[in-house]
């Protein structure tokens, strides 16, 4: 979000961000993410890479046909 904001596209890249899925590892990423206004789509059930990488895998898809369906 500093680099964008730098070079003027912090909006564009909360709007981009918003049709794709956006996976936190853990509580403090995923509230920095909403103080910067950006979507959080999941958050694994562990703050662990391997349940992020595991638990990304098995719910992108659902999300992101969701979120472009706009349900």
């Amino acid at each position: 979000m500093l680099v964008a904001g730098e070079m003027k596209l912090a909006d564009d890249l909360r709007s981009a961000l918003t049709a794709v899925f956006v996976a936190s590892i853990g509580p403090v990423t995923s509230d920095e993410l909403r103080q910067n206004g950006l979507p959080v789509d999941m958050e694994p059930s562990h703050p662990k890479m391997g349940f992020l990488v595991s638990e990304a895998a098995s719910k992108a898809a659902a999300s992101l046909q969701a979120k472009r369906s706009g349900s």
